[in-house]
């Protein structure tokens, strides 16, 4: 090294009889020598350098007199003369001068090994994959720029386990510290990774001071790990990834005196960054890695479903084989059917079909839920089957933790050929629907006994039967294929809630038309109430407003015609007073005269009575007519109502007459005022 051979020949001719020894140190490192003279015995200097930089200070037992000089960053020039001589100001200082550019190149070749290893730890997290094996070389490199340390450990923290653990380590360190858990705040570790401040200790008390808090297991193990009672110094420092700790190093150095420094302390949050950038880049490796698998896992499985959908192997045996791709219970429950699939009896016995399409018929997004299950409670994912914005059907899978994401994926998949399948079956249900309203609508028109007996059979009936119609409508569904969709889904509840009880049941654009079998007794309160019962539910499960007409019972085939016809009476009623619900033709009443009557004729009625009362004298004669009809022309009951005297009550009735230049004693009279009022009160005129 030419620095050391020119500070060599600098202090021979400083001082050239003496008998005497160089030694240096920096960083801690051992003393190693740079120049002896005389034949005495070379053993290191003893003692501790001083911590001021620049200092000089001279240290004599009597026979041998050393001069200690301090440089920055922990260097020490120790010089060593063998007779009890101080040396002069000057020489002191020209010896001081004369070290310095070996000293300064010493700096240099640390900075130069500094900057080495930080490049290979760099290059490591660009090379090395595994993230075990890259920390372990990040440590090690750290360790090995600041010399003085004798351990080191990175600590991660653990969600699972709401603890920091010790992920690898460098130095003596037994398995005890691996069984450690420190929890947030707990000794100098706990402390760093909470407040997220580096932390260099120089002196024991401090050290025991901050490692108080450790729990009496932890400090067992800490102390069955390493001997630190010789521990001078210790580095912490956090790091943190995208703004969040989540570890922390710590280094520790034993010996006589501390030796961490400031310096030190920089040089191992340079490390720690590199740790965040490590971790950093692991985590996007693995979601690269999962995302790729993801994708690879996507295509399989949407090959093996495209295949069973081309085979037409139907919906029992895809819905079987999502199950052996997910590797759990899983069961299809097809609303418009009212079906399960597998077709397996215990998936009955578990769940009904009405009570699970009340629960989840309304979702449009996959959720968990937990189900009463053989007796117990058992966690249920529930995937829905949308399409045009309605439910058609869900996949219920058994669970005992949350799904994972080849499970989601699988069912993603599987939801979209199940609705293939759906719509297949569904352009089935329309051919069938088709042809079932053209025989119906065949056998209205049929005068001919035989061809009308002939027709019936087609549809499943035996003439003699007595029978009425309902007519249901979807009201307020203008989406051409979700109506599709809706009128599947109701002629499938239908059949589910009504059973036996409507032998035909078909749907034709926005209408389902039933045809029900009523008990010999001709009551048909229990089936429309069957009726009113289904609608109610169907409103509450998420379906469309619904409206329906209900014809009277009558025996035969060749009265199925009237029964149609007051059915579709009672739905133009309904649909009229724009009211959804069940009515049936007998409970119109009195209405059934204004079915087809234009609004524009009952308005015009209505208003050649009221108009003039409300012209003359605002509401108060419309008020007094509406209460005199409603009390049945008691006078006593309308003055009461109306909270006026009698005689008022009679001057308002004259009045009326007047204006509207009729009398309450003619019956004519009083069935247009009857009339008028009545539409009055059902909604006819509000103006």
């Amino acid at each position: 090294m030419e620095a050391l051979n020119t500070v060599i020949e600098n202090i021979t001719r400083i001082l050239p009889e003496d008998s005497c020894q160089l030694w240096f140190s920096l960083g801690g490192e051992p003393f190693r020598l740079l120049h002896s003279k005389g034949g005495e015995a070379e053993s290191p200097p003893l003692g501790i350098p001083s911590e001021t930089e620049g200092a000089i200070e001279e240290r004599s037992d009597g026979e041998v007199l050393e001069t200690w000089f301090t440089y920055p960053n922990r260097g020490c020039l120790v010089f060593r003369r063998f007779r009890p001589v101080s040396l002069t100001e000057l020489d002191r200082s020209r010896l001081f001068i004369t070290v310095y550019p070996y000293y300064a190149e010493l700096m240099i070749e640390r900075q130069q090994y500094i900057m080495l290893k930080m490049a290979e730890s760099t290059r490591a997290i660009t090379s090395i994959l595994e993230l075990d094996d890259l920390l372990m070389q990040i440590l090690n490199n750290a360790m090995a720029v600041i010399p003085s340390t004798d351990m080191g450990v990175l600590w991660m923290y653990d969600e699972k386990l709401g603890a920091l653990t010790a992920r690898t380590s460098v130095g003596q360190l037994s398995e005890g510290t691996r069984l450690m858990r420190m929890r947030i705040g707990e000794g100098i570790i706990g402390m760093t990774y909470q407040d997220g401040k580096p932390r260099l200790y120089t002196n024991q008390q401090d050290i025991l001071k901050d490692s108080a808090s450790i729990s009496e297991q932890n400090m067992a193990y800490l102390m069955g790990s390493y001997n630190f009672t010789n521990t001078r110094s210790i580095i912490s420092v956090p790091i943190a990834v995208e703004g969040q700790t989540e570890c922390v190093l710590i280094v520790y150095q034993n010996g006589a005196y501390p030796l961490l420094t400031e310096y030190d302390l920089k040089l191992l949050l340079g490390f720690a960054d590199q740790v965040s950038i490590a971790i950093t880049n692991a985590r996007l490796f693995q979601n690269v890695s999962r995302q790729n698998r993801t994708l690879v896992k996507r295509d399989e499985i949407h090959a093996t479903l495209m295949k069973l959908t081309l085979q037409n192997k139907g919906a029992d045996f895809i819905v079987s084989e999502l199950g052996r791709m997910i590797g759990l219970p899983i069961v299809f429950v097809d609303l418009l059917e009212a079906e399960y699939y597998p077709k397996r009896q215990r998936w009955r016995n578990r769940f009904q079909i009405d009570e699970l399409e009340k629960r989840f018929g309304s979702i449009r997004s996959p959720l968990y839920d937990t189900l009463e299950s053989d007796g117990g409670k058992q966690l249920h994912y529930v995937y829905p089957i949308v399409a045009m914005n309605a439910c058609l059907g869900f996949l219920l899978v058994e669970l005992q933790t949350e799904l994972t994401t080849i499970g989601q994926l699988v069912l993603e998949q599987g939801s979209a050929v199940l609705a293939l399948e759906m719509v297949r079956k569904q352009s089935l249900s329309d051919f069938y629907y088709k042809k079932t309203n053209e025989l119906f609508n065949e056998l209205l028109l049929q005068k001919d006994a035989g061809i009308l007996r002939k027709k019936g059979e087609e549809l499943g009936l035996q003439d003699g039967q007595l029978l009425t119609v309902v007519i249901l409508e979807l009201a307020s569904v203008t989406d051409m294929q979700l109506m599709n969709i809706q009128v599947h889904r109701l002629v499938g509840t239908a059949k589910r809630k009504l059973g036996h009880r409507a032998p035909v049941v078909f749907g034709f654009r926005n209408k389902v038309t039933l045809l029900m079998e009523l008990p010999a007794s001709g009551a048909p309160g229990d089936a429309l109430e069957a009726c009113r019962r289904m609608i109610q539910e169907w409103g509450k499960a998420g379906g469309s407003a619904l409206r329906g007409g209900a014809g009277s019972g009558y025996v035969g085939l060749t009265a199925v015609a009237k029964s149609y016809n007051e059915a579709d009476k009672a739905l133009s009623y309904m649909a009229s007073k724009h009211r959804t619900g069940l009515l049936s033709y007998s409970e119109i009443g009195i209405n059934r005269l204004f079915i087809h009557q234009p609004e524009e004729e009952l308005h015009t009625f209505i208003h050649e009575v009221f108009g003039p009362l409300r012209a003359q004298e605002g509401s108060r004669l419309e008020e007094t007519l509406l209460a005199y009809m409603a009390c049945n022309r008691s006078a006593g009951q309308t003055a009461e109502r109306l909270h006026i005297h009698i005689n008022t009550l009679y001057q308002r009735l004259r009045k009326i007459e007047e204006l509207l230049r009729l009398s309450f004693d003619e019956p004519e009279h009083m069935l247009k005022l009857q009339l008028a009022c009545y539409l009055r009160s059902t909604g006819g005129d509000e103006a």
